[in-house]
């Protein structure tokens, strides 16, 4: 739970932490829902690099998130005022960061988003033979609440 007490008002504008990065890892939390407690993600293997974190937000979350992100040096941008608009969440990093390519590890829901906007140019799909009975199961692309 953040603190809120003697939080100064926050411009809603994008922040960068931290521009020349190796490798990011772009995380789409419009509602401020991860707890993140450090600005990356370290690698699991010999293979990888840590992934600095940019998280994408809507304009409504808190002060108290935004100090947060700054105090232990997350960079975030601003992806709409209450919705996300994918076009500008892939620009913005392309912008800032000089991230040319993003790789897409989405759940439905975003994928859907994605796609709804024309922003997919590769699909590379992995099919695992898994029955899933339930009625409300999430499909590879759904039409998405951001």
């Amino acid at each position: 739970m953040l603190k809120h007490d003697n939080i100064e008002p926050t411009p809603r504008t994008d922040y960068v932490a931290i521009k020349d990065a190796k490798s990011y890892a772009v995380v789409v939390d419009p509602s401020r829902k991860l707890g993140w407690t450090k600005n990356s993600i370290e690698p699991w293997n010999e293979n990888r690099s840590e992934d600095r974190i940019v998280e994408v937000l809507t304009e409504q979350v808190s002060d108290a998130y935004l100090a947060h992100l700054r105090k232990i040096g997350i960079s975030y941008i601003f992806g709409g005022k209450d919705r996300l608009n994918f076009t500008v969440v892939v620009e913005k990093p392309k912008n800032l960061f000089a991230i040319d390519k993003l790789k897409l590890e989405g759940g439905g829901f975003l994928n859907g988003s994605f796609l709804n906007e024309g922003l997919i140019d590769e699909l590379s799909l992995i099919l695992v033979p898994i029955a899933d009975s339930a009625s409300n199961s999430v499909t590879l692309f759904e039409r998405a609440p951001f």
